[in-house]
């Protein structure tokens, strides 16, 4: 989750769209922190649980030139052993 939010921060779309467990142009494959995310960016509060053994929920919130944002993330890891984004979405504080 920080590899993909530290991508968009440094605008490279590639490895940011790499962390994401999506097909290509569903919902889920869209980069929308994009819309808020600069380079001064940076991570306030982060909370993590798992949901089973190879899942689990983040909660951000990103402080940005544009706000607070709060983040959720839903992280999958794969059969091997890479962790995923399977779900994101974010909102303005």
């Amino acid at each position: 989750m920080r590899t993909y939010i530290g991508a968009l921060i440094a605008g490279d779309d590639a490895t940011a769209q790499a962390q994401l467990l999506a097909n290509a142009g569903t919902a889920q494959a869209r980069l929308s922190e994009k819309d808020f995310l600069d380079a001064g960016s940076r991570i306030v509060d982060i909370s993590a649980r798992s949901t089973d053994a190879n899942s689990a929920v983040v909660d951000i919130d990103i402080q940005t030139s544009k706000g607070l944002y709060y983040g959720h993330y839903e992280l999958r890891r794969l059969d091997s052993g890479v962790v995923l984004i399977r779900q994101h979405s974010a909102v303005k504080a």
